[in-house]
């Protein structure tokens, strides 16, 4: 008899790894154990034949599930023990946590299958889940990943779920959020009256089987605050028959038909509802949550609803239906049905598919489209527990679909796109993505977790001993980076810093990451903008723990952020566009090209400066800016910026009705809070205003996106439409490129910043310059806006401490 002791870590928990082990084994006539513990998955396998060891290493990797990611597989010999059959140990529980993290996947055909079958026992159970799908990171609190450690462990397994679990030939095999109607979590329905000042007191709706409504009062608990530790509401009954809850289903698709707006509870969060065709719907979600332009992604019931509504290519297809199920940005169709209020003037529309068994019976009861927006009052983060629910949205929902398992970590929805070229651009990076981390190569490069060909009976190789850094991130589209020998965990999507609410969960969700992964910062990074929220935390923070600090030049972060993702050292030309960032000269940067490594870089170009009056009330008010454009490229000699003059008649008008045109132009002369920037988000707000597309923004990046909608339409004649400023600013940017390359003799281009989330110049910039002969890196796995900044300043420490 001969033994082999394997380790496995990656993402192998939480995606039925270890059901998957014992199934290669006793196909294979192995005896042993498998375990989880805090690094990963532990394997005895013992046979008296070496090829049948081999072949059980091989499976292992070769017919992993499909969610799971294997960073490294390593077998040595072990010593043989006294077993009659190959077992799932309890886990053990170390030291230090190395193992990775599932995201939520969303629920798999077979699952989605027994949930519309009425001989199935799971029929319209709306938590039907397998080893295969079902919520993950929403739910663990603790690793190894079991049922105890999840906000699961309040819903004891009946003996037929109890079986299924301990059944190794069934899907659900250690499947830890496995349940049923008879132990599983339930549904609620609560009416609110959104002209009330309160949302208490708490009445539960429950329909019977005949559709006759029964309002009772939800326990005294309810009355006197209902809610648990942990946010959720107390109910009377902690399960519900199948009847009811298809009745509360019923109910809920009824009001939605009506035209209410309900809070429905998601994965990793609570969303806000309402018919998507229904204008007067969409119009009330927007007055309630004080979002009055701003985009609204839609759910469809599958892919041929989406077709309805777009035009969906294989890429997007496959997208749509990944299980990381993310909102996928499409092309509008004409006429389509959806609500003209709804994405307004944009030609791209955002749709998601289904990802929990809930939605998929909704979607199913209404035949109709959704919007499926973040719950939350407006620039706040989506909110997670039932007792932040009624709070922050009791005066906006007429209705809550909700239940009674928790949300342990905040997730929002994730948002992509397929670019030109077919890959996908990341625009929003959250649930169904993270925690899963990159993960470091061997120059130091990252790419994500794969299965590698085969275990490495290798010895293991020496750390490279990095410090664990902590990057703080950005301001907006904030997320943080934690990096270690191995892995950067970028966090979720958190939101805008400016905001108290964003900020306590940015410090909640730090806090997590640091307990689940057992990682403690050993050095901080932040960015260098002296105003911004997690900067000063993190000099306050790297002070008091006597810690390294790190202040990184935004848009160096952001070319750092395509280095890393790409395993490369520079130096590169890095071209970095976007709206803000703290200048080393302390204006306000966003039009760079930048001669940059990993550690360094010098400003090489950047976009004729001009100032902003009022500051940030400029970025409200494009036409201030725009004015102030004029005035500082009045005289400038070069034909695509030299267009922006006060003489040019094409701007006449604009300057007839701009007000208080004397006080910003004293402001502007005599530096009144009026910062210099160099800013394309800023031109892009300026030349928007100047062509009479968009004046008073909604949302951030709004005057933008709409002179990119009409550079689409291309139906202006004057001498310079949206679709000639794309493109003379696309020329610009490439002609200083080729001086670059010229002076420096790079080939390399980077490309970042939240301005490549614009189609037009990201697709044609990719374009262009490979024609020109250069190599093009991006973003691959992170998004080119604010959301890569921390990784980029991670990245950044570490070079710059093994200098």
């Amino acid at each position: 008899m001969q033994a082999r002791r394997i380790h496995l870590n990656g993402i192998v928990q939480g995606v039925g790894f270890r059901p998957h082990v014992v199934r290669c084994a006793r196909m294979l006539g192995c005896t042993g154990w498998v375990l989880n513990d805090t690094h990963g998955v532990e394997i005895q396998v013992q046979h008296e034949d070496t090829a049948v060891l081999d072949a059980f290493e091989d499976a292992l990797v070769e017919d992993a599930p499909v969610a799971a990611h294997i960073l490294s597989c390593l077998s040595r010999p072990g010593s043989c023990e006294e077993l009659d059959d190959f077992a799932i140990r309890a886990s053990a529980h170390g030291e230090h946590a190395s193992t990775l993290v599932s995201p939520d996947l969303a629920t798999c055909d077979a699952c989605i299958d027994e949930l519309f079958d009425p001989n199935d026992r799971r029929y319209h159970y709306p938590f039907i889940n397998c080893t295969n799908c079902g919520p993950r990171f929403t739910i663990i609190e603790e690793l190894p990943y079991d049922r105890s450690a999840t906000s699961m462990r309040a819903f004891e397994m009946c003996p037929q779920c109890a079986e299924e679990y301990a059944d190794v030939a069934d899907r659900r095999y250690h499947a830890q959020p496995d349940a049923c109607f008879a132990c599983g979590p339930r549904i609620w329905w609560v009416d609110t009256n959104t002209e009330a000042e309160r949302v208490f007191p708490l009445v539960e709706t429950v329909l019977t089987p005949r559709g006759n409504a029964l309002s009772a009062s939800v326990s005294e608990a309810v009355l006197e605050g209902g809610f648990d530790d942990e946010g959720t509401l107390i109910l009377e009954r902690q399960h519900l028959a199948r009847e009811e809850s298809d009745a509360i289903i019923g109910y809920a698709a009824q009001q939605l038909r009506a035209g209410d707006v309900l809070a429905i509870k998601g994965l990793g969060g609570w969303h806000l509802a309402c018919d998507a065709c229904n204008e007067e719907a969409v119009t009330r979600v927007r007055v309630r949550k004080h979002r009055p332009s701003k985009p609204l992604a839609v759910m469809v019931r599958d892919l041929d609803m989406a077709r309805t509504y777009a035009r969906v290519s294989d890429e997007e297809a496959a997208l749509l239906e990944s299980p990381a199920r993310p909102i996928v940005l499409l092309e509008r169709v004409p006429d389509s049905p959806i609500a003209a209020n709804v994405a307004g003037d944009l030609p791209e529309i955002g749709l998601m598919l289904p990802a929990t068994p809930l939605q998929h019976l909704l979607m199913h009861e209404l035949d109709t489209p959704l919007v499926m927006t973040s719950g939350n009052r407006s620039g706040e983060p989506i909110v997670a527990t039932d007792c932040e629910a009624f709070d922050a949205l009791g005066h906006i929902a007429d209705g809550f679909l909700g239940n009674n398992r928790a949300i342990v970590a905040r997730y929002d929805d994730s948002v992509a796109r397929i670019t030109d070229d077919g890959s996908v651009q990341m625009i929003r990076r959250a649930r169904g993505y993270a925690p899963t981390p990159l993960i470091l190569g061997r120059d130091g490069g990252t790419g994500l977790t794969s299965h590698e060909s085969q275990c490495d009976v290798s010895p293991v190789p020496p750390s490279r001993a990095v410090p664990i850094i902590f990057a703080a991130g950005p301001e907006q589209k904030a997320t943080f980076t934690f990096l270690d020998d191995e892995h950067a965990y970028i966090s979720q999507h958190l939101g805008d810093l400016e905001h108290l609410g964003t900020m306590r969960a940015w410090h909640q969700a730090r806090e997590r990451y640091e307990q689940l992964f057992d990682t403690h910062p050993q050095v901080i990074a932040c960015d260098m903008h002296p105003e911004y929220l997690a900067s000063k935390w993190a000099r306050e923070y790297a002070c008091e723990h006597d810690l390294p600090l790190i202040e990184v030049q935004h848009h160096h972060a952001h070319i750092a952020s395509v280095l890393g993702e790409n395993e490369l050292q520079g130096p590169v030309i890095g071209i970095a566009l976007d709206g803000t960032g703290y200048g080393t000269d302390g204006t306000i940067w966003g039009g760079e090209i930048l001669i940059a490594t990993r550690g360094k870089f010098e400003r090489f170009w950047h976009l004729p400066g001009f100032s902003l009056p009022g500051g940030a009330a400029a970025i409200l008010n494009p036409e201030r800016t725009a004015y102030a454009l004029l005035k500082a490229y009045d005289e400038l000699d070069d034909a695509f910026f030299g267009q922006f003059s006060l003489d040019n008649p094409q701007f006449a008008c604009f300057l007839e009705r701009l007000e208080n045109r004397t006080l910003f132009d004293q402001m502007i002369e005599k530096g009144i809070n009026s910062p210099l920037c160099s800013s394309t988000g800023r031109l892009f707000d300026a030349a928007s205003a100047l062509l009479g597309i968009c004046t008073h923004p909604g949302y951030d990046g709004e005057a933008a996106c709409l002179l990119e909608a009409a550079a689409w339409r291309n139906d202006d004649e004057h001498p310079l439409t949206a679709r000639a400023f794309h493109e003379g600013l696309i020329n610009a940017i490439i002609e200083q490129t080729l001086r670059a390359r010229s002076e420096t003799g790079i080939n390399d281009i980077a490309l970042s910043g939240g301005c490549m989330v614009n189609r037009i110049l990201f697709s044609q910039l990719c374009e262009r310059l490979g024609d020109l002969g250069f190599t093009v890196y991006i973003n691959r796995e992170l998004p080119p806006n604010d959301g890569c900044i921390s990784y980029g300043q991670a990245i950044v420490a570490c070079a710059r401490l093994e200098e």
